[in-house]
């Protein structure tokens, strides 16, 4: 998918829950984060972000860390 696409689709999601609080699970990928990041520009609606750290990788903590520190620098609840 296009970045173009999930753009058009954050929008419609958006545009189609204006005034809700939206619970987005992240994981700290780009996919994941590209979506947050659309919802967030898409606008309309109140954004919260979950990440859980199930520690199965090594290298999971920097995920956490990363999704932690964008959430902090868009004023966004993690």
């Amino acid at each position: 998918m296009s970045c173009e696409a999930v753009e058009r689709a954050a929008r419609r999601f958006a545009h189609a829950h204006r005034g809700a609080r939206v619970l987005v699970a992240v994981s700290g990928g780009a996919d994941s984060m590209a979506l947050i990041d659309a919802l967030r520009r898409a606008g309309g609606v109140d954004l919260c972000v979950g990440h859980v750290d199930h520690a199965l990788r090594p290298d999971s903590p920097r995920d956490a860390a990363r999704v932690a520190r964008w959430c902090a620098r868009h004023g966004l609840p993690c």
